[in-house]
């Protein structure tokens, strides 16, 4: 297997080791993860993009037992007339039934609808992209009250369109934005977010969010200390510099 070396100073491997121990992985693991975590979506293994949880080859004794449990607890309490998403008594004593006799075949339905975990680190870039464009829509509003108009092709790409539903981190991700904005988090961006078919973009957008974060970080890094509002605004010529990254470098002039 191919190897990579990495560079670290004492404190940052220390940091590394530490944060692996916190979520009981070794260390290779850890910055294998982040490794993927970085790629885009469309080069990641597919155990790291997201999509539905496969079906288990097997599921050990002790699990097998506390399921049966729980079908078995939800097989008494249903009503004689269930029909919704837990099924009726006889489907929950069929799910039982699988499980005690160990039919693998029969294992999906136990994961059916359960989705890959969003892991931190994308949930982490996911977060960024909504404050970036937190700071870029009330940047936009200000500079309108105070006349100054951008370019109408740079308002178009300053816009949050959402995820691409055909790509499963993407689409996950747009899930997951939903369920922030349904817990009153980044509500501002929820109208732009819904204007493109409830926030399927129909197009990969993943690497242009990070190539705009990117640019939108380069910029904030420059702010001088001073009052909140003039840290966060971004004058037009910011803007446009963000709006820049969203061309791939092959196609810009």
């Amino acid at each position: 297997m191919p190897m990579i070396a990495i560079r670290l100073t004492e404190h940052e491997h220390a940091a590394v080791k530490r944060a692996a121990e916190e979520e009981g992985v070794t260390l290779s693991d850890f910055v294998r993860t982040a490794v993927y975590a970085a790629l885009p979506a469309s080069q990641r293994p597919d155990a790291m993009r997201g999509g539905e949880v496969p079906s288990p080859d097997s599921i050990p004794l002790k699990e097998r037992q506390q399921l049966v449990l729980l079908h078995r607890i939800l097989a008494h309490v249903l009503p004689e007339d269930a029909n919704g998403y837990e099924g009726d008594r006889e489907y929950q004593m069929q799910r039982a039934e699988v499980l005690e006799k160990g039919f693998t075949g029969e294992y999906h339905m136990e994961v059916a609808g359960f989705s890959q975990e969003l892991s931190k680190a994308d949930s982490v870039l996911l977060m960024d992209i909504l404050d970036m464009f937190r700071f870029i829509t009330a940047s936009r509003e200000q500079l309108a009250e105070e006349g100054i108009s951008l370019d109408p092709q740079v308002e178009y790409d300053l816009t949050f369109s959402g995820f691409d539903f055909h790509d499963p981190l993407e689409a996950q991700m747009a899930e997951y934005t939903e369920y922030l904005m349904d817990n009153d988090r980044w509500t501002e961006l929820r109208e732009q977010f819904e204007s493109e078919d409830h926030g399927n973009s129909h197009t990969p957008m993943l690497a242009v969010y990070r190539r705009m974060l990117g640019e939108y970080r380069t910029i904030m890094s420059t702010r001088q200390p001073g009052s909140l509002g003039r840290r966060l605004k971004l004058s037009a010529k910011e803007l446009t510099q963000i709006h820049y990254a969203t061309i791939h470098p092959s196609h810009r002039q």
